[in-house]
């Protein structure tokens, strides 16, 4: 644990942390408290973390967890946290798999606050839904309402029913 006022940004601050992200990682931290330490280097320069140390400024915290790492050059700690960054954005949430955790969560707790997992109400009512649900039925064949040749005009621009 080491103070928290003594870390400081690795190079420049490559990443936006909007307000509402800070207050989504404060209330984690207040749930579960610090899961994962920040990284450093070793003068304190956060190479991984920097969103967790503003959560936990805003908390009040004092003193956080850290993982130093000493054997990498000033280049490597920057492409490391520029690698950390960037590479958790190449996922994608397996949504079926999504909603039996959440929906097993409930089961578990219906209680449980689920909006501490970082999701929206919106995001988790799509997420728990059956996706069966929310497709629409097919439309009942009718006769049809397009001959060739006629044009739709479509603001600027136009579809034409031809014959290809």
């Amino acid at each position: 644990m080491v103070p928290i006022n003594e870390l400081k940004p690795l190079g420049r601050e490559t990443r936006q942390h909007p307000k509402s992200q800070i207050d989504k990682l404060a209330a984690s931290l207040a749930e579960f408290g610090f899961v994962l330490p920040i990284v450093v280097d070793a003068v304190r320069q956060v190479v991984a973390g920097w969103a967790l140390v503003l959560a936990a400024q805003l908390l009040g915290l004092v003193r956080v967890p850290v993982v130093t790492i000493v054997d990498l050059s000033e280049a490597q700690l920057r492409m490391l946290k520029l690698t950390l960054n960037r590479l958790a954005e190449d996922a994608d949430w397996d949504v079926r798999a999504l909603r039996l955790e959440l929906t097993e969560l409930l089961t578990i707790d219906p209680q449980v606050d689920l909006q501490l997992t970082g999701f929206s109400t919106g995001e988790l009512d799509v997420a728990v839904s059956d996706s069966d649900d929310l497709e629409l039925p097919p439309p009942e064949a009718g006769p049809a309402v397009t001959q060739p040749g006629d044009l739709w005009i479509l603001g600027e621009h136009g579809a034409i029913c031809a014959d290809a």
